[in-house]
């Protein structure tokens, strides 16, 4: 068996995370949001599979603000946009993030380290891809909430 003690901070969790959505489950796009909690705000710390001009490459937001991204920083959770919700859950991102997605749905999920919200990843297939199915959401899930259970780990 590999030995994982290279992964011993926090940002080789994340970039380890990043490589296995993209690489592993084939996401287009991934995105890092990391949470500033003395700030209150969520920022795009690293992206992959983006346009250089895409907007999310300088996305700040204020979590005081009620949306699903002040939900994901209060408790660990995922959320799937989708064709069949996109409309009763789009208003509840900002206006901004109302055209990043793609069309046929894009999945957010919030990262812990303990009980501190580090970050909240995105990813989708890219705005000309398919839509996710089941497999890739519950995958996604338990690949973020594999990094969550690492972060605990490392932070003893």
């Amino acid at each position: 068996m590999k030995d994982y003690t290279a992964y011993s901070q926090p940002k080789h969790i994340l970039r380890g995370l990043m490589q296995g959505l993209s690489k592993g489950l084939g996401f287009n796009r991934v995105a890092i949001l990391l949470v500033n909690h003395r700030a209150h705000s969520l920022k795009t710390a690293i992206t992959y599979g983006f346009d250089d001009g895409h907007p999310i490459h300088a996305f700040k937001y204020d979590l005081e603000v009620p949306s699903l991204f002040k939900k994901l920083r209060e408790k660990p959770g995922c959320i799937w946009i989708k064709p069949s919700n996109k409309e009763q859950l789009l208003h509840r991102l900002p206006e901004t993030y109302h055209d990043w997605g793609n069309p046929n749905g894009f999945l957010l999920m919030s990262v812990f380290c303990d009980k501190t919200p580090l970050a909240i990843i995105h990813a989708d297939y890219d705005m000309a891809g398919p839509e996710i199915t089941e497999f890739h959401y519950e995958l996604f899930k338990h690949l973020c909430s594999t990094a969550t259970s690492r972060l605990k780990i490392i932070k003893k």
